[in-house]
């Protein structure tokens, strides 16, 4: 019914809960884990992982949110109340894989290997160029956009694998 209450009335939290219920339930299959929790900003998942934090403090290991919309717009986030909730330093808002991979494998301890790193690094080189070649950008500046941002984003990940 979340997704019907969110038709209804335009709000995001129903989503969030049905979602962070959704956590609790594998939370509950699998309690010796810890867990990251990757997702976009396009809905109710970053509340949900704000819920997820708030309950499992200690089995959160990272919150990995994809951004596909204007952080303004992103349901239920705060930055001062998160920061405030020390869930800032575990969280990663990523706009391309290889920045989400370089935050997981500079965290204290590590949740990827440097190995892991380079191969996501080298995946995000092959996926941009099957999308260059089965599918039309909407127009030339959004392919350069997206390879301007894929290039800092390795630029930055080449920083640390070259050490």
């Amino acid at each position: 019914t979340s997704g019907r209450e969110f038709m209804m009335t335009n709000d995001f939290e129903p989503l969030a809960r049905k979602k962070f219920d959704n956590f609790k339930k594998y939370v509950s299959i699998y309690p010796e884990f810890k867990h990251v929790f990757i997702c976009d900003n396009g809905q109710g998942d970053v509340r949900a992982g704000e819920l997820v934090h708030d309950s499992f403090p200690n089995h959160l290991d990272g919150l990995f949110v994809h951004v596909v919309q204007d952080m303004r717009k992103t349901y239920g986030f705060d930055a001062e109340r998160w920061r405030k909730k020390g869930l800032t330093a575990k969280t990663c808002f990523f706009t391309s894989y290889p920045d989400a991979a370089l935050f997981a494998a500079t965290r204290t301890p590590p949740l990827i290997r440097m190995s892991g790193l380079f191969r996501v690094c080298q995946d995000a080189i092959i996926d941009f160029d099957i999308i260059t070649k089965s599918q039309k950008w909407s127009s030339s500046s959004q392919k350069r956009d997206r390879m301007s941002d894929l290039n800092q984003s390795l630029w930055r990940c080449n920083q640390t694998l070259n050490k």
